[in-house]
């Protein structure tokens, strides 16, 4: 889902650079002198901890900024001084020479101070990232004002191409960020500290540090995000409690490996549930690409990030590719100019920050509410986490039929359904497979036989199984989001939600993914790997299989059509197809 690169919009005008001032003493002849010393070329990463007067240019023309924790030596980051130069960033070490005696001058009051805001630092520099609950009442408040205080003037600032500026960031998450693919975690962790710095410069707290939201244990949303005078309020939201969004299930010993592609990885399963969901269920503009324009979406990133952090933690068998993995080679893009190395975000000691709690959650909050519309019944449901709820398999509809048929040389559908629109309510595709194909179903998902099809024409035969929502479409209903859908296979007539979620669950959708592949061009389809739902199913039993859709609504959530699909099928696929 990257988007091709663009340009005009991420040119920093020079009126943009903050530079630096020297201040000359009273009563000294002669000011504080600087040294500066070399840390990174132009296009490199420039690494320190604490906050630091950094110099980027050439020859004698510089631009300097007061940074904190590091910075990309790049024009994006302090404007192009010297066009055409090969530049570099060095840092400053003052000195102040031997002062030159004057006289004494008449003592005049001066007023006391402001306090400058005190950090909430660990040993090496490293900032602590605060629950919200925690982060309002830090040094007195001051965080939290100085928070305000740098939102409200980012989303001020009219200038899309200034760093500075609240659409910059939120264009650069619409251009670039990766979403059901490798590195969802890790760029975002890079995004969030790129803005961080950008924050603090507009907020004029060089040690502020984004709060996070931690709905595990309180699932509404903070009110100073639904106080309409706040600068933390965004219009259009269609939900304040996110506890339909949240599962457990990512947390499980059974999600062991980081990566995608495999059937355990915590980074797939946890970009569903609960990123995906609580996009959907919040909706305005977080039912979008566009969600950093909500002040929300940054809390809630966060939380996201320190839940990966909290994973690692964990242990248990947990393992993600060493730092030395080529896995981590390669560079992440923020803009045309501004980038990070994939290698920095391994975790958040190297990008000098952490978090006050890592530890994953293990139950679900006591208000955590889900409701599953069927057909003719609308349930509410506890979601403790402890007792369990109860989900009833939706009744099959009668669908126009999609006839199996051989997509291309390496994809055979086996059949679904046309034509459908999904509203408020659950249901369910029941397909009939023909014998060759629940024979060719039964040698994917138990590797017994060769396939009656043949082989590819690369010599390989069908290596997976996967569900496959084609030509998706939001209805103006359905913008808005405050709902999302969970797609299950073979689901029993009844059965506990927690098991249901672990055995029978294959993916989830709404508005906010479908309008993310739209936002991108091209068809908005959505595939879902099945091959170890399906190895579940007895052989004899091979002969009919049911996809369920199970409408997942917040407390406000539309009614009627939101979501429409040209077809709905199982297919069959080769490796690489």
């Amino acid at each position: 889902m990257n988007a091709g690169k663009f340009s005009d919009v991420f040119k920093l005008s020079l009126s943009a650079i903050a530079v630096a001032s020297l201040w000359v003493p009273a009563g000294h002849a002669q000011a504080q002198t600087t040294t500066w010393s070399f840390c990174a070329n132009e296009n490199e990463r420039c690494n320190f901890t604490g906050t630091r007067t950094v110099r980027y240019g050439a020859n004698t023309t510089f631009a300097t900024r007061t940074l904190t924790g590091g910075t990309q030596c790049s024009n994006a980051v302090f404007g192009d001084p010297l066009p055409g130069a090969r530049k570099r960033c060095d840092l400053a070490s003052s000195t102040t020479p031997t002062p030159t005696p004057t006289p004494t001058p008449t003592p005049t009051p001066t007023p006391t101070p402001t306090p400058t805001p005190t950090p909430t630092p660990t040993p090496g520099g490293t900032q602590v990232r605060l629950e919200w609950s925690e982060f309002i009442n830090a040094n007195g408040g001051a965080d939290y004002e100085a928070l305000l205080r740098g939102i409200q003037a980012m989303r001020a600032n009219a200038n899309s191409s200034d760093p500075q500026s609240w659409s910059y960031w939120t264009n650069v998450h619409l251009n670039y960020c990766p979403h059901s693919i490798a590195y969802f975690f890790a760029w975002h962790r890079g995004y969030l500290v790129e803005f961080e710095k950008q924050l603090r410069i507009a907020s004029g707290h060089p040690t502020l540090v984004l709060p996070y939201w931690d709905y595990y244990r309180n699932p509404t949303m903070p009110t100073a995000f639904t106080d309409s005078s706040s600068p933390l309020y965004a219009p259009g939201r269609a939900n304040s409690n996110v506890s339909p969004a949240l599962s457990l299930e990512p947390f499980s010993n059974t999600y062991t490996d980081f990566q995608r592609g495999t059937p355990n990885s915590y980074e797939a399963a946890f970009e569903v549930r609960p990123h995906n969901a609580i996009h959907n269920i919040v909706g305005g503009a977080m039912a979008d690409l566009q969600s950093p324009a909500d002040p929300i979406f940054w809390l809630h990133h966060a939380n996201i990030d320190r839940l990966w952090a909290a994973w690692v933690a964990a242990g248990n068998g947990r393992t993600m590719p060493v730092s030395t993995s080529t896995y981590w080679d390669g560079s992440f893009s923020y803009t045309t100019t501004l980038t990070m190395p994939r290698r920095e975000t391994y975790n958040t000691t190297g990008l000098s920050y952490t978090y006050n709690d890592l530890t994953l959650p293990s139950s679900l909050p006591p208000s955590a509410m889900r409701t599953i519309r069927k057909p003719g019944v609308v349930k509410v449901q506890a979601g403790n986490g402890r007792n369990g709820s109860v989900l009833q398999r939706p009744a099959a509809e009668t669908f126009t039929p999609a006839a199996a048929r051989q997509i291309n040389a390496g994809r055979r559908s086996l059949g679904g359904a046309r034509n459908l629109q999904f509203n408020d309510t659950s249901t369910s595709v029941r397909i009939a497979l023909q014998p060759q194909d629940s024979q060719a179903l039964q040698a994917v998902i138990g590797n017994t036989s060769a396939s009656p099809f043949g082989r590819t024409p690369a010599g390989s035969q069908y290596s997976s199984a996967q569900v496959v929502l084609e030509n998706l479409q939001v209805t103006a209903a359905g913008k808005n989001g405050g709902y999302y859908y969970e797609v299950y296979v073979n689901l029993p007539a009844s059965i506990d939600r927690q098991t249901a979620q672990r055995r029978y669950f294959v993916g989830s959708f709404g508005a906010f993914e479908i309008s993310g592949l739209l936002r991108h061009g091209g068809n908005a389809t959505l595939t879902f790997p099945a091959t170890h739902i399906l190895a579940e199913i007895p052989a004899q039993s091979m002969n009919e299989v049911t996809v369920s859709i199970v409408r997942v609504s917040g407390r406000n959530s539309p009614r009627g059509t939101v979501v429409t699909a040209g077809e709905a099928r199982l297919e069959l696929t080769a490796n690489g197809n």
